[in-house]
């Protein structure tokens, strides 16, 4: 199976698997018959407050966090693919190896800097 036939059957399992999910995220409210009235997503669910900027950014960056995250864990099932497909070439282990390893690195550098940025940020808000 060539890669990007791979990578395309991942995406289509990993967006069947995630379409509920996000069909079923926002839970809207019927005010009157015909009218879907829908959250405001920039509102605290627990206080019912506005979210700060501080709160907007730190969500952002989980999320993207979380892509990322993603994308490394792609990136394992790429390089065993490429390592069980290599035949004993040579050549082909090395990729799936050196693939290995960098999606190793990008994970240690993922959660090195998610817990960077969560340091920075608990210290802001105690601070401020």
């Amino acid at each position: 199976m060539k890669p990007a036939i791979l990578i395309a059957l991942m995406t289509l399992v990993v967006g069947l698997t995630l379409a509920p999910t996000l069909a079923f995220a926002v839970e809207a409210k019927k005010d009157e018959p015909g009218v879907v009235t829908l959250p405001n997503p920039l509102v605290n669910k627990d206080t019912k407050a506005n979210l700060t900027i501080q709160e907007i950014i730190g969500s952002g960056i989980r999320v993207s966090l979380g892509i990322v995250g993603s994308v490394a864990l792609v990136m394992f099932f790429y390089g065993g693919y490429l390592w069980l497909i290599s035949g004993g070439s040579s050549d082909k282990i090395k990729k799936g190896k050196d693939t290995l390893i960098w999606a190793t690195i990008g994970l240690i550098v993922i959660f090195g800097s998610g817990i960077l940025v969560r340091t920075v940020i608990n210290a802001l808000q105690t601070a401020g």
